[in-house]
């Protein structure tokens, strides 16, 4: 998704979650099969909801691609920041 953040989610009474906020969404690409190579440009990730990891990317132009499993990480810590 890569813009995973409280502002983004969507909680029901049912204690359902949804995504809005599509904007900033990666589609992966089926053809990558390895999950570490780096070919998803970073975009659209809100400072706060971040690992440091990923800062360090940004803050440095030559290395801002991101693999798959760093996007699904990156992910995941903004949820586990969210609730």
């Amino acid at each position: 998704y890569s813009d995973m953040k409280p502002d983004n989610l969507l909680v029901f009474r049912s204690m359902e979650i949804k995504i809005g906020d599509l904007g900033m969404s990666v589609k992966m690409d089926c053809r990558i099969k390895n999950g570490d190579q780096e070919h998803y440009k970073a975009k659209g990730y809100t400072p706060g909801f971040i690992p440091n990891a990923i800062k360090q990317k940004f803050e440095n132009p030559d290395n801002f691609l991101l693999s798959r499993n760093e996007m699904i990480k990156a992910d995941i810590y903004a949820l586990l920041l969210t609730f």
